[in-house]
Protein backbone atom coordinates (compact mmCIF):
# COMPACT_ATOMS: atom_id res chain seq x y z
CA UNK A 1 0.00 0.00 0.00
CA UNK A 2 1.26 3.85 -0.78
CA UNK A 3 1.26 5.84 1.94
CA UNK A 4 0.08 9.25 1.51
CA UNK A 5 1.20 12.19 4.57
CA UNK A 6 -2.23 14.34 5.56
CA UNK A 7 0.09 16.24 8.09
CA UNK A 8 -0.66 14.17 11.77
CA UNK A 9 -2.32 11.38 9.28
CA UNK A 10 -0.78 9.02 7.23
CA UNK A 11 -3.91 7.60 4.70
CA UNK A 12 -2.78 4.39 3.26
CA UNK A 13 -4.10 3.87 -0.75
CA UNK A 14 -4.94 0.63 -2.17
CA UNK A 15 -2.82 0.80 -5.65
CA UNK A 16 -5.40 -0.64 -8.45
CA UNK A 17 -4.11 -2.82 -11.08
CA UNK A 18 -6.83 -3.72 -13.96
CA UNK A 19 -6.45 -6.54 -16.23
CA UNK A 20 -9.04 -5.95 -19.24
CA UNK A 21 -9.93 -2.66 -19.09
CA UNK A 22 -13.46 -3.41 -21.61
CA UNK A 23 -16.55 -1.50 -21.61
CA UNK A 24 -18.09 -3.18 -18.73
CA UNK A 25 -14.69 -1.77 -16.56
CA UNK A 26 -14.86 1.72 -17.85
CA UNK A 27 -18.30 2.43 -17.56
CA UNK A 28 -18.69 1.04 -14.11
CA UNK A 29 -15.85 -0.12 -11.85
CA UNK A 30 -13.19 2.52 -12.61
CA UNK A 31 -15.83 5.34 -12.02
CA UNK A 32 -16.96 3.52 -8.84
CA UNK A 33 -13.56 3.53 -8.03
CA UNK A 34 -12.51 6.61 -8.64
CA UNK A 35 -15.02 7.70 -6.23
CA UNK A 36 -12.81 5.99 -3.18
CA UNK A 37 -10.40 8.55 -1.93
CA UNK A 38 -8.10 5.27 -0.59
CA UNK A 39 -7.97 3.86 -4.24
CA UNK A 40 -4.58 5.01 -6.61
CA UNK A 41 -4.93 3.88 -10.01
CA UNK A 42 -1.71 2.51 -11.11
CA UNK A 43 -1.34 -0.02 -14.12
CA UNK A 44 -3.91 -1.19 -16.56
CA UNK A 45 -4.20 -3.77 -18.99
CA UNK A 46 -6.10 -4.22 -22.56
CA UNK A 47 -5.70 -4.99 -25.88
CA UNK A 48 -5.97 -2.03 -28.52
CA UNK A 49 -3.38 1.21 -28.25
CA UNK A 50 -5.83 3.65 -28.35
CA UNK A 51 -8.04 3.08 -25.99
CA UNK A 52 -5.29 1.84 -23.64
CA UNK A 53 -4.09 5.41 -23.86
CA UNK A 54 -7.58 6.69 -23.48
CA UNK A 55 -7.95 5.11 -20.29
CA UNK A 56 -4.88 5.41 -18.96
CA UNK A 57 -5.23 9.45 -19.33
CA UNK A 58 -8.91 9.43 -18.37
CA UNK A 59 -8.13 7.62 -15.01
CA UNK A 60 -4.94 8.57 -14.53
CA UNK A 61 -3.18 5.43 -14.79
CA UNK A 62 0.75 5.74 -13.98
CA UNK A 63 1.16 2.27 -16.03
CA UNK A 64 -0.76 1.22 -19.61
CA UNK A 65 0.08 -2.17 -21.38
CA UNK A 66 -1.12 -4.64 -23.60
CA UNK A 67 0.84 -7.22 -21.41
CA UNK A 68 -1.61 -7.98 -18.24
CA UNK A 69 2.30 -9.20 -16.62
CA UNK A 70 2.91 -5.27 -16.47
CA UNK A 71 0.83 -4.27 -14.44
CA UNK A 72 1.30 -7.38 -11.83
CA UNK A 73 5.01 -6.19 -11.82
CA UNK A 74 3.65 -2.28 -10.76
CA UNK A 75 3.15 -3.22 -7.23
CA UNK A 76 -0.65 -3.34 -7.35
CA UNK A 77 -2.64 -4.37 -3.80
CA UNK A 78 -6.09 -5.18 -5.80
CA UNK A 79 -6.83 -6.23 -8.93
CA UNK A 80 -9.84 -5.68 -11.32
CA UNK A 81 -10.02 -8.86 -14.05
CA UNK A 82 -12.45 -7.98 -16.06
CA UNK A 83 -10.81 -9.61 -19.65
CA UNK A 84 -12.53 -11.75 -21.95
CA UNK A 85 -13.44 -15.49 -19.23
CA UNK A 86 -11.88 -17.36 -21.39
CA UNK A 87 -8.96 -15.69 -19.34
CA UNK A 88 -9.80 -15.16 -16.42
CA UNK A 89 -7.80 -18.06 -14.31
CA UNK A 90 -5.13 -17.35 -15.35
CA UNK A 91 -5.36 -13.27 -14.95
CA UNK A 92 -6.90 -13.65 -11.35
CA UNK A 93 -4.70 -16.57 -10.48
CA UNK A 94 -1.54 -14.53 -11.32
CA UNK A 95 -2.91 -11.51 -9.75
CA UNK A 96 -3.36 -13.76 -6.42
CA UNK A 97 0.26 -15.11 -6.84
CA UNK A 98 1.63 -11.35 -7.24
CA UNK A 99 -0.24 -10.81 -3.60
CA UNK A 100 -3.20 -8.91 -4.64
CA UNK A 101 -6.82 -8.99 -3.38
CA UNK A 102 -9.26 -9.80 -7.07
CA UNK A 103 -12.31 -8.88 -8.10
CA UNK A 104 -13.13 -10.88 -10.71
CA UNK A 105 -16.03 -10.29 -13.48
CA UNK A 106 -18.52 -12.98 -13.93
CA UNK A 107 -18.59 -15.64 -14.84
CA UNK A 108 -15.21 -16.65 -12.57
CA UNK A 109 -14.20 -19.08 -15.16
CA UNK A 110 -15.58 -20.99 -17.68
CA UNK A 111 -14.12 -24.72 -16.28
CA UNK A 112 -15.88 -24.86 -12.27
CA UNK A 113 -12.41 -26.79 -11.76
CA UNK A 114 -10.65 -23.17 -12.34
CA UNK A 115 -12.75 -21.49 -10.11
CA UNK A 116 -12.06 -24.06 -7.44
CA UNK A 117 -8.66 -23.17 -7.96
CA UNK A 118 -8.69 -19.78 -7.44
CA UNK A 119 -10.77 -19.89 -4.38
CA UNK A 120 -7.44 -23.02 -3.33
CA UNK A 121 -5.13 -20.01 -4.17
CA UNK A 122 -6.69 -16.92 -2.33
CA UNK A 123 -7.04 -19.46 0.47
CA UNK A 124 -3.50 -20.62 0.92
CA UNK A 125 -2.48 -16.76 0.60
CA UNK A 126 -4.89 -15.12 3.13
CA UNK A 127 -6.26 -13.09 0.45
CA UNK A 128 -9.57 -11.60 -1.11
CA UNK A 129 -11.44 -13.39 -4.22
CA UNK A 130 -14.43 -11.49 -5.07
CA UNK A 131 -17.00 -12.16 -7.75
CA UNK A 132 -18.33 -8.86 -8.91
CA UNK A 133 -22.23 -9.91 -8.35
CA UNK A 134 -23.23 -6.37 -6.91
CA UNK A 135 -26.71 -7.22 -7.43
CA UNK A 136 -26.87 -9.51 -4.54
CA UNK A 137 -26.55 -6.96 -2.32
CA UNK A 138 -29.54 -4.63 -3.11
CA UNK A 139 -32.57 -4.37 -0.79
CA UNK A 140 -34.51 -5.58 -3.58
CA UNK A 141 -32.85 -8.41 -4.04
CA UNK A 142 -32.36 -9.42 -0.24
CA UNK A 143 -35.95 -9.43 -0.29
CA UNK A 144 -36.69 -11.28 -2.98
CA UNK A 145 -34.29 -14.29 -1.46
CA UNK A 146 -36.13 -14.16 1.81
CA UNK A 147 -38.77 -14.32 0.24
CA UNK A 148 -37.59 -17.33 -1.80
CA UNK A 149 -36.33 -18.79 1.32
CA UNK A 150 -39.58 -18.69 3.25
CA UNK A 151 -42.63 -18.83 1.20
CA UNK A 152 -45.44 -18.63 3.17
CA UNK A 153 -44.30 -15.04 3.44
CA UNK A 154 -44.43 -14.49 -0.15
CA UNK A 155 -48.00 -15.76 -0.54
CA UNK A 156 -48.90 -13.25 2.10
CA UNK A 157 -46.60 -10.19 0.70
CA UNK A 158 -47.17 -8.22 -1.77
CA UNK A 159 -43.90 -6.16 -3.75
CA UNK A 160 -44.68 -3.25 -2.64
CA UNK A 161 -43.71 -2.32 -6.60
CA UNK A 162 -47.11 -1.21 -8.93
CA UNK A 163 -46.79 -3.90 -11.37
CA UNK A 164 -46.63 -2.55 -15.29
CA UNK A 165 -46.63 -3.32 -18.74
CA UNK A 166 -44.38 -2.79 -21.39
CA UNK A 167 -45.38 0.77 -22.01
CA UNK A 168 -45.32 0.87 -18.09
CA UNK A 169 -48.76 1.33 -17.90
CA UNK A 170 -50.48 -0.34 -14.87
CA UNK A 171 -51.05 -4.33 -15.09
CA UNK A 172 -54.36 -5.45 -13.97
CA UNK A 173 -53.92 -8.30 -11.62
CA UNK A 174 -54.04 -11.68 -13.48
CA UNK A 175 -55.42 -15.18 -11.84
CA UNK A 176 -54.02 -18.97 -12.96
CA UNK A 177 -57.16 -21.53 -13.55
CA UNK A 178 -57.00 -22.31 -10.02
CA UNK A 179 -57.46 -18.89 -8.85
CA UNK A 180 -54.10 -17.74 -7.81
CA UNK A 181 -53.35 -14.44 -8.05
CA UNK A 182 -49.92 -13.95 -9.95
CA UNK A 183 -47.27 -11.61 -7.98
Amino acid sequence: MAEVDKGDNVEKKLRLGVIGAGSWAVASHLPNFAKRDEVEFVAVARKGRDLLEKIKNDFGFEVASEDYRDVLDAGIDICLVSSPTVNHHEHAKAALEAGAHVLVEKPVTIDPAEAWDLVETAERAGLHLVCSFGWNFLPMIQGAKRLMEEPEAARQQESGYPRQGQRGEPMADAEDEQGERYL
